[in-house]
């Protein structure tokens, strides 16, 4: 009789994996939000949760990344789907060098809507490759399509953001 394989996710490794990835997934479903940090916050909540729940299901240790961001970007896309979004923008301009603060957010904003006007793989594409780091074979892991379509997303995504900003 054989023996069970150990887990390859025991909950040592999981939480160090959350410790590890869940700010940049925040940022990343943020961005994705146009700002919305309490729904980044959920959303990420609920990936680490379906992650646990789910954690059989992932073969390889190394591609736990990957594998956690499209646990969140399929839950991301059944949120948009709802017909009701709130969207919002916190602004905060009583901190000391407030105009610095109000160009940056004036620019952050630019790029947000510039993003939004990618179709929805180039910006995902973009947003995992260039904000995220994730390396293209990491980014094709998540998005479920190959490492040539990645490259392609993001080029075209990249040249398409700096025409909609004039660079």
């Amino acid at each position: 009789m054989k023996d069970a394989a150990p887990p390859i996710m025991t909950a040592a490794r999981f939480q160090a994996e959350y410790r590890e990835h869940a700010g940049g997934l925040c940022g990343y479903l943020q961005n994705s939000l146009r700002g919305n940090r309490a729904l980044a916050e959920d959303l990420v909540q609920e990936a680490f949760i379906r992650a646990w729940n789910n954690r059989q299901s992932l073969r390889d240790a190394t591609a736990f990344r990957p594998w956690l961001y499209s646990i969140a970007m399929n839950l991301l896309r059944s949120h948009c789907r709802k017909p009701v979004r709130e969207m919002q923008v916190e602004v905060d301009d009583t901190l000391p060098g407030v105009e610095g603060r109000v160009q940056a957010r004036e620019e952050l904003e630019r790029l947000s809507e510039a993003l939004q006007e990618l179709s929805e793989e180039q910006r995902e594409a973009v947003l995992l490759v260039r904000v995220q780091q994730m390396t293209f074979a990491e980014a094709a892991l998540a998005l479920d399509v190959p490492e040539s379509t990645v490259k392609t997303r993001v080029r075209r995504g990249l040249f398409k953001l700096a025409d909609l900003l004039g660079l």
